[in-house]
């Protein structure tokens, strides 16, 4: 096996209780068991411990006695006879399923192998000792399926990435002339109070919105404005009381996707 998946919950539970000497004798046992797909023999033990100290090799074997059996075959680890009775489980399905594509191709009228794909001079025979050499090597990644809920997460994030909270404390210069152009009655830098007030400590506070979404936003905000800021009406000297934009005047002012609704 030239891969296995290494469960570091697993690994930190079970060997919670070795000194790190144990822990690395341990782990060279492991892979020698997996490298060899098969449990090690006694005159391996035998080898690997003829060059320790005495204080290694009784580490060595009290790893031994916690972690394998011996058997009539040799040392058995039962974790890792698992791990490599799924994996040729898992390659004596993908060879099956080779197999059996190929075997219903050479009875076709047509091979699935496709003419584009072939090198010249190169047989079918040459492709599907390609293919099944490349099965094997896929079934070493163990890399899931990218489902429809993880795409959809990924867009979410890839949304929220180009969104933001309000954050402008100075009056952007092509608001403000928005706003005279649109609303030449208004004092373009008051009613930009009101709009920083709702969206940093009003109702508004922590909507997210793109730039685009923030100066649409704006617009409708100039838009809505109902108090005439600037100018008082013609031939009039009395004091008019101004009327107050608080939150519960711009409630419901928002559709729930960011836009506003002026309407």
């Amino acid at each position: 096996m030239n891969y296995v998946q290494f469960h570091i919950g697993d690994w930190e539970s079970g060997t919670r209780l070795l000194t790190p000497l144990e822990k690395g004798i341990y782990i060279d046992l492991l892979m020698l068991y997996y490298s060899t797909e098969r449990p090690i023999l006694r005159s391996y033990f035998d080898r690997i411990t003829r060059g320790y100290t005495e204080d290694e090799r009784k580490a060595f074997d009290y790893v031994v006695s916690q972690y394998f059996e011996e058997q009539d075959d040799g040392f058995h680890n039962a974790r890792c006879d698992e791990e490599i009775a799924k994996a040729a489980e898992k390659s004596e399905k993908a060879r099956k399923s080779i197999q059996a594509r190929w075997n219903k191709a050479a009875k076709g009228p047509t091979s699935s192998v496709s003419d584009t794909s072939r090198k010249p001079g190169e047989s079918t025979d040459a492709i599907r000792t390609n293919n099944e050499r490349n099965t094997d090597v896929l079934l070493t990644n163990n890399q899931e399926p990218i489902t429809k809920k993880e795409t959809e997460r990924k867009k979410k994030e890839k949304r929220q990435a180009i969104t933001h909270a309000f954050n402008l404390d100075l009056l952007p210069s092509e608001w403000a002339d928005y706003a005279k152009q649109v609303r030449p009655d208004l004092d373009p830098q008051t009613v930009f109070a009101d709009f920083v007030f709702y969206f940093t400590q009003g109702r508004g506070a922590g909507e997210l919105r793109s730039d685009k979404g923030w100066n649409q936003s704006w617009q409708g905000w100039v838009r809505r404005q109902k108090e005439t800021r600037n100018a008082k009406p013609a031939g009039s000297t009395a004091h008019q009381q101004p009327e107050v934009f608080d939150e519960a005047y711009y409630e419901g002012s928002m559709n729930p996707d960011g836009t506003a609704n002026w309407g």
